[in-house]
């Protein structure tokens, strides 16, 4: 079982995603990311990208706390693929090998306070000002 879930929560807002994403969808992501840099995984080079394999019964089981099957994990991944965030392809044996694209890697990183409030800022939105004071802060 995967012990802890980190959210970058500054990199999920600013980069628009709030609306289509969840806590699910992000505990998955962070699964994906430790999948992905670990060592011992199976990787294939596909159209000239590393892709690694990815078991949907291993994140039901390595996440219980999302309460999902694995049909839902594979309708999660998809909606990733689908705002660009992994790249998937499938495998002979319909296995799933994923990529994180640049895009996953600037949500996980981002890091700079003055982008929130420029964000913040350019969007007026009012309904999120408690939580970009707290980003902020």
């Amino acid at each position: 079982m995967k012990y802890h879930i980190s959210i970058n929560q500054a990199g999920v807002f600013v980069s628009g995603l709030l609306p289509h994403t969840d806590l699910i969808d992000w505990a998955i992501v962070d699964y994906l990311l430790g999948v992905s840099i670990a060592l011992r995984m199976v990787r294939k080079v596909i159209d000239g990208e590393e892709y690694v394999w990815v078991s949907t019964p291993a994140i039901v089981r390595q996440i219980p706390i999302i309460h999902l099957k694995r049909r839902a994990v594979h309708m999660r991944l998809r909606n990733l693929e689908k705002l660009g965030l992994i790249a998937i392809k499938m495998g002979e044996r319909r296995q799933f090998y994923i990529r994180l694209t640049d895009k996953i890697l600037s949500v996980l990183y981002f890091s700079t306070k003055h982008a929130i409030k420029d964000t913040y800022r350019a969007t007026n939105d009012t309904t999120c000002a408690t939580r970009c004071a707290l980003l902020i802060n």
